[in-house]
């Protein structure tokens, strides 16, 4: 997790599976880590670590692969439901997901020191649009699109080594 807010900040990391809820309020926020969801069968240890200074998000990522953290699989997710997006290559991992107005954005991570050629997503649904964006969401550039039985791929290109992308699709 990485909190920043004018030229102070911290990355806090756990080796576990990240699930991480953030409410933003008036007076400040919230922010809830999942430990476990019902119990702790037998022992465990909980360990964190925290790195004071503003970091950016790909020196958060590289601290969080120095931890050796757990960081869920699109694949393996649970979380989004009827198989709604699969991505090309094992690196490229799931930041954000989400609607903003008629859009939604997703967001993913090159957590690899190496890059990924021919990086792709596959939504369900049909995309119309697609566009590569920086993380205020501004256009950088039109991305491909490809429909095929219900399904949209989203052709992105190459993903450098610790890249994020940040991607905004409308119909």
């Amino acid at each position: 997790m990485r909190v920043e807010g004018g030229n102070t900040g911290f990355t806090l990391v756990h080796p576990g599976v990240q699930r991480v809820e953030i409410e933003r309020r008036a007076e400040g926020g919230l922010v809830k880590h999942l430990l476990a969801r019902d119990r702790v069968l037998g022992e465990y240890r909980w360990s964190f670590d925290l790195w004071f200074g503003k970091h950016q998000p790909h020196q958060s990522a590289q601290l969080a692969k120095m931890k050796h953290c757990h960081i869920p699989q699109v694949g393996g997710t649970t979380w989004l439901s009827g198989n709604q997006l699969s991505v090309s290559h094992p690196s490229l991992l799931l930041s954000a997901f989400y609607r903003e107005g008629s859009r939604l954005v997703i967001r993913l991570v090159n957590y690899s020191p190496r890059p990924v050629e021919d990086a792709c997503f596959t939504l369900s649904g049909h995309v119309g649009q697609a566009a590569l964006t920086d993380f205020e969401l501004q256009k950088l550039r039109d991305l491909q699109t490809v429909p095929e039985n219900g399904r949209s791929t989203v052709m992105l290109g190459k993903a450098a080594p610790w890249q994020i992308l940040t991607v905004v699709a409308g119909a």
